[in-house]
């Protein structure tokens, strides 16, 4: 049987979006970090499009789709920093 870890919660985007939005429109958010979560949820926002196309594509179960968004999703947005250092994300690629 498995242990008594519980999985994390599921990122919810839209939950998410509504967050982002209200904490940019309360200046809670602003600059920078603000801008890095608007890319995080775009980034989201696309892994969401390509899970939702393989499923409809027959590649893949919406059971299947619906982890590989969420392992996607963790990767987007890291949840509380574990305390290691400050990790510095590399530029984005141009084009592609």
């Amino acid at each position: 049987g498995k242990g008594p870890k519980r999985p994390p919660p599921p990122i919810d985007l839209d939950k998410m979006e509504e967050r982002i939005q209200t904490a940019i429109a309360d200046g809670k958010l602003t600059g920078e970090k603000a801008e890095a979560m608007l890319a995080a949820l775009a980034k989201g926002r696309e892994a969401e499009a390509a899970v939702k196309a393989a499923v409809d594509a027959g590649e893949m179960t919406a059971e299947d789709g619906k982890k590989r968004l969420q392992a996607a999703l963790r990767k987007i947005f890291p949840g509380p920093k574990d305390g290691k250092g400050p990790k510095r994300p590399p530029p984005p690629k141009k084009g592609g």
